[in-house]
């Protein structure tokens, strides 16, 4: 009878510990501030999508996104509205987000990762237009926004590419912060487009072109930019 007994509450012991294993597991994996993906997440699943890509010869999406002129918002609004403005993004993120392998992530900061497997330069753009009106329409007061209405805005980068053994995983990093950095120097509020397929010695792809221009949603503007990137500028009014 005591062996059964103490059997029994081994048993248990032992599965409550795996247990606690599995939810410090899987809080390892989320943002502390934001409930989203963290960096360590974003980066396994990327590592992941990367070899089926490879795999499977499929496109793979990255968009990043910076909040404009946070470090104002902070200076302005305090650390605490800080946090509630990121964690208001980060909703806002994942409410655009719809199949279940699309990855919404902090990247680190005020930065946003959003992973899109088997998508291409076109969904990738609707979907990156998608979380700038998002995050646009919450309509978060920020006195230095260069937006009309003075609330708070992002910044867009986008890159897609078709993961191959002669390019590196962080490709596709590279070219979205490179799409994002133009964003940036361009005022703000926009979405900047790298070029698509697969990347090799900065080719220029001009793949893009006939994607934007085809898009009946906004006027747009179609530049080409340094290091090998597409620009698309929306006017708004």
């Amino acid at each position: 009878m005591a062996f059964a007994i103490a059997g029994a509450l081994i048993g248990l012991f032992y599965g409550k510990m795996i247990q606690v294993q599995e939810t410090l597991r899987s809080l390892s994996y989320i943002d502390g501030l934001t409930g989203i993906a963290n960096r360590r997440h974003f980066q396994e699943s990327l590592d992941h999508e990367w070899k089926y890509g490879s795999r499977m010869n499929k496109h793979l999406s990255l968009i990043m996104c910076d909040i404009d002129f946070f470090k104002t918002y902070n200076d302005v609004y305090g650390h605490q509205a800080g946090d509630e403005c990121l964690i208001k993004v980060a909703r806002a993120l994942s409410e655009t987000i719809e199949r279940p392998r699309d990855l919404v992530a902090r990247y680190g900061g005020e930065e946003f990762a959003v992973l899109l497997p088997e998508t291409d330069s076109e969904g990738a753009y609707k979907v990156a237009e998608a979380i700038r009106d998002k995050v646009s329409s919450l309509c978060i007061p920020h006195e230095k926004s260069v937006n009309g209405c003075k609330s708070l805005s992002i910044s867009v980068g986008v890159a897609t590419v078709i993961p191959d053994h002669e390019i590196s995983v962080a490709e596709p990093i590279s070219r979205a912060d490179e799409a994002l950095y133009f964003a940036k120097k361009d005022g703000r509020n926009k979405i900047k487009v790298a070029g698509a397929k697969k990347l090799k010695n900065n080719d220029f792809d001009e793949s893009n072109q006939e994607i934007i221009a085809n898009s009946k949603k906004a006027d747009l503007k179609i530049i080409r930019l340094p290091f090998s990137v597409n620009s698309v500028q929306k006017k708004y009014r």
